[in-house]
């Protein structure tokens, strides 16, 4: 099923039937509804979205529409967006890529009247060698307007499919567990973007997992739960700040992606013993 999805996924960009969507609208267009496999829901990462069986519908840019077959949707950083049936006694699948620096992620949603709506198959990502150069060009700032860049992104996904092919047909001999693989993307998720207003939800939804399966399984594979992962990493980075000469502590706070300075404070001295003044004059002395 997921190399005849793939490949069905490759015709569909050759052939030009693909359509990105952006991520323009602030606040939620859509409240709750009945009906909805998912809460509507935006990611930081790119999704892309194909139907392999069955019809459904997505809702996006304000609206819903019933997804066209062999069409690629293109779920850009931002954009909202959920699906349902079409009717309820009518089955859909749907292949989902998350785009990923380290990798692109694979799944299928599905519903059927008798089941009702579920995840199909297995899960698996694929670390392709162009991942990190896909996920540059998905995230150009003017990818819905902007030709050239739509064509870098489009010859950067035709590549990464055909090496997730090359994947699944010589797979690794020794492959690591795909939860480990997962704890390691959104460890370096976070390495790179813990300035940022990172959530534990937010992460939930980029990987498909519940947010406390997520932790679960990422304190069994790095060691430590998400919070405190991502509290070590901006007070790592706020320490190497605040050596820099006449670094405020404010200052040092938020580029490390601390919004209250109180609370850094009393954080760092928490983790450290000492405030963060306290420290700069200790660097100080040591200097001298």
């Amino acid at each position: 099923m997921v190399r005849n999805s793939i490949l069905r996924l490759l015709q569909a960009v050759t052939k030009g039937r693909w359509h990105l969507l952006s991520g323009r609208h602030a606040e939620a267009p859509l409240g709750p509804g009945d009906g909805l496999f998912y809460p509507i829901q935006r990611h930081t990462v790119p999704e892309l979205a194909m139907i392999t069986r069955g019809a459904c519908q997505i809702y996006a840019e304000e609206t819903w529409q019933r997804l066209a077959a062999e069409m690629m949707l293109a779920f850009l950083p931002g954009a909202w967006h959920t699906e349902k049936w079409v009717e309820p006694g009518t089955s859909y699948t749907m292949l989902w890529l998350t785009l990923l620096p380290q990798g692109v992620n694979l799944h299928f949603s599905a519903y059927s009247p008798q089941t009702g709506y579920h995840l199909a198959g297995e899960r698996l990502t694929f670390q392709v060698p162009s991942a990190a150069s896909l996920w540059e060009a998905s995230t150009h700032p003017d990818l819905t307007d902007n030709i050239p860049a739509q064509a870098h992104f489009l010859s950067q996904l035709l590549q990464s499919l055909v090496e997730v092919l090359d994947g699944l047909e010589n797979p690794a001999e020794s492959p690591l567990p795909y939860a480990q693989q997962l704890a390691e993307q959104v460890k370096h998720y976070l390495d790179a973007h813990f300035r940022s207003d990172v959530t534990l939800q937010a992460l939930a939804e980029m990987v498909h997992y519940s947010p406390a399966h997520l932790n679960a399984v990422f304190r069994r594979h790095v060691g430590s739960p998400i919070h405190r992962y991502l509290l070590d990493q901006r007070l790592k980075h706020a320490k190497k700040l605040l050596a820099q000469p006449g670094s405020s502590i404010k200052q040092a706070a938020r580029e490390s992606g601390f919004n209250d300075p109180l609370y850094f404070s009393r954080l760092f001295r928490r983790r450290t013993g000492v405030n963060p003044r306290e420290f700069q004059l200790q660097l100080r002395e040591q200097r001298t």
